[in-house]
């Protein structure tokens, strides 16, 4: 049969004591195995002890002490105004009036000022509507004589130039003569309506700008040249435009010249507030176009009372047949 790990095997009476079961029942020793490389001793860790900052009560600023008598009021000395009687000669007083409203239209000086008899400012205001197409060549060519005209005056002249058609454009700002370039086909382009009116109030109040400080020149002119009815304006109205016209050649003897071509230039100038004897038909081709300006510059450099003073107008025209030609 077999054995059980439970049995215990026969051993000798004399074997049962202490000693024999101890010897039979000693478990074997074990010596253990030697490390590759010993264990390095543990070292003890220190920490550097931080100092306990002191807590410090909050510093107050410290104010100022104020002294009694800064709560006394103190007399203060106010300077009194010096009276100052301005002496100026040959000025010429004018009224303190707004420039510009969208509702009430003014252009005035604002200031006084010194008057310059050799001086002349002028105002070239011309049609570049698609009607102008056809005789482009014979404005610009006019216009360019006309310029030379005023660079060879022994008057100090000053140009502005007003484009028109639908919309307005300003070549010259108030630019003296001499350093006014031609006119040229890069600047005039026909092409467009007629904004007749929108024209005139910008050529009248921007000149108005320029001149509202400084000195007064001794003489204001201003033209336009169109050869059709006014079809295109949106920022001005007729009547405000006649009104600025009427007031600036009563109070300030500005001269307006009105010359309409395939119009009746006598109505449509009058109705813009133009002088009856400043206003002229002309013939809408290139003759017509190189007297216009002929005639302009002999009225303005030589400073003529009217258009039909002038010799070409005299030579083609007589005065009743301008007015009346249309």
């Amino acid at each position: 049969m077999f054995k059980t790990c439970c049995e215990v095997p026969n051993l000798p009476a004399d074997s049962l004591d202490d000693q024999n079961i101890s010897q039979h029942q000693q478990p074997a020793q074990y010596e253990p195995l030697p490390l590759a490389q010993p264990l390095p001793p543990f070292l003890p860790v220190s920490y550097p002890q931080v100092p306990q900052q002191p807590e410090l009560a909050p510093q107050l600023p410290m104010l100022p002490t104020m002294p009694e008598t800064a709560l006394v009021p103190q007399p203060v000395n106010i300077p009194q105004p010096v009276e100052h009687t301005p002496q100026v000669q040959n000025t010429v007083p004018v009224q303190n009036e707004p420039i510009q409203s969208e509702k009430n239209v003014t252009a005035v000086f604002t200031s006084t000022q010194t008057l310059s008899e050799d001086q002349m400012c002028v105002v070239a205001v011309l049609d570049m509507s698609g009607s102008m197409h056809p005789i482009s060549e014979a404005t610009i060519n006019g216009f360019n004589s006309y310029l030379s005209e005023l660079q060879n005056s022994s008057q100090t002249v000053k140009v502005t130039l007003v484009l028109f058609n639908i919309g307005s454009v300003i070549v010259y700002r108030n630019k003296p003569a001499k350093m006014c370039e031609p006119l040229t086909r890069k600047m005039y382009k026909p092409m467009g309506g007629t904004a007749l009116v929108d024209a005139l109030g910008t050529a009248i109040l921007t000149l108005s700008e320029q001149l509202k400080e400084g000195e007064k020149p001794g003489k204001v002119s201003i033209f336009v040249s169109t050869d059709g009815e006014e079809n295109s304006s949106k920022r001005y109205k007729r009547e405000e435009v006649k009104k600025m016209i009427e007031k600036q050649q009563e109070d300030e003897k500005w001269e307006f010249i009105f010359a309409g071509a395939n119009i009746d230039a006598n109505k449509e100038g009058s109705a813009l507030g133009f002088q009856h004897k400043n206003i002229v038909n002309i013939e809408n081709d290139a003759v017509g176009q190189t007297t216009l300006y002929q005639v302009i510059a002999q009225k303005q450099v030589r400073r003529q009372k009217s258009v039909y003073e002038c010799e070409e107008v005299q030579q083609m025209y007589t005065k009743q047949s301008m007015l009346n030609r249309k």
